[in-house]
């Protein structure tokens, strides 16, 4: 049976759904929860989602965990395991205490470090949903244990170091495979990895391959060096689609033209949540701040319409490649847009 893998337009922040099933038995698994729970919870409702089996977060940045308490509220008695990562002093960690509090309360039935073990040979990755998902498995590969000490205590690390103290550097890479065939990527959620972390991932002769790439930390360039920079990253990867969460508003330059040049050298078609001013001179100005196509029956959380305007729905099929649903709205909406040098910057 198909599912649906859902990039979620919250705005500069990142929620991936991974929904299956059908009926009484629609099931969803959460991949960070952005910055607002309650709009995240009724959209997961409105979709008839009965039950979130697996719970992910990527790493302990706001834009990417703010949303949690609310989710686990308003799904209290129908979450499976919460994987988390200690990235950072736990005192630090938000939810740390309240994580306490929902096992005893029962609103979650276990909470579970994401990273998976070290191991001699690189594997699919530790799999995280107990009994699948339609046909399909969810995979955490990166970090392991020994990277999560690296980054969160300073331990040292053969080969390259992905840095120490920032929570990015062991953002959890997560595999969307089927089942039958568990070495073969169709979509890689980049959480916030850093280019470093990237390079690590390559000196392990990880196949990184995947027919769709959520584009780590929203299209940022920071941290890019000679040895692994976007170019890099766009061909490990190759993605068909190239997937980015940003928001229009925001102040960090994202996405960075520099990685979308080259994303699409490699035939990747770009798509947004959201448009940005690397998109269009004044995007504030544009109806709704964002491109608006004819209303569609494609949920979206945040804004309505399209691609660039809202969420972006991937089809994954039993068999074949997966596709981008309602992609050539996505394409006419972005062709209306004003055209000046550079701008929309995934464009010729």
């Amino acid at each position: 049976m198909p599912i649906g893998l859902y990039i979620l337009n919250v705005g500069q922040g990142q929620c991936v759904v991974c929904v299956g099933g059908t009926g009484a038995n629609l099931q969803a698994a959460v991949i960070d929860a952005g910055a607002q729970g309650d709009q995240l919870a009724r959209w997961l409702a409105d979709m008839g989602i009965c039950r979130l089996p697996a719970v992910v977060l990527t790493h302990n940045h706001a834009d990417h965990i703010r949303g949690i308490f609310n989710l686990v509220d308003s799904f209290a008695g129908r979450i499976g395991k919460l994987y988390y990562l200690i990235d950072q002093p736990p005192a630090g960690i938000p939810y740390w205490l309240p994580v306490q509090r929902w096992l005893r309360e029962q609103k979650i039935e276990a909470a579970v470090k994401a990273c998976p073990e070290d191991r001699a040979r690189p594997s699919a990755g530790k799999p995280l949903i107990a009994r699948g998902l339609e046909g399909f498995q969810l995979y955490c590969v990166y970090p392991t244990e020994i990277e999560l000490a690296a980054v969160a205590q300073g331990a040292p690390l053969e080969g390259t170091h992905p840095g120490v103290g920032n929570p990015n550097a062991a953002s959890a890479v997560i595999r969307l495979a089927r089942s039958g065939a568990p070495n073969q990527t169709l979509a890689l959620l980049g959480g916030d990895l850093t280019f470093l972390g990237w390079k690590r991932l390559r000196e392990q002769k990880r196949n990184l391959r995947a027919d769709v790439l959520v584009v780590p930390h929203h299209g940022s360039t920071t941290g890019a060096a000679d040895d692994f920079s976007p170019r890099q990253l766009a061909e490990v990867v190759r993605p068909r689609f190239a997937l980015i969460s940003v928001g229009t508003s925001n102040t960090h330059g994202h996405p960075s033209a520099d990685l979308v040049r080259e994303l699409r050298a490699v035939d990747a078609v770009v798509l947004c949540t959201q448009i940005t001013g690397r998109c269009v001179e004044a995007p504030e100005g544009l109806p709704g701040r964002s491109v608006l196509a004819q209303p569609g029956t494609g949920p979206n959380l945040v804004g309505r319409g399209v691609a660039c305007a809202g969420t972006i729905v991937v089809r994954v099929p039993d068999a074949g490649p997966v596709d981008v649903v309602r992609l050539t709205d996505h394409q006419a909406a972005v062709d209306r847009l004003p055209r000046t040098e550079g701008r929309p910057m995934c464009r010729p």
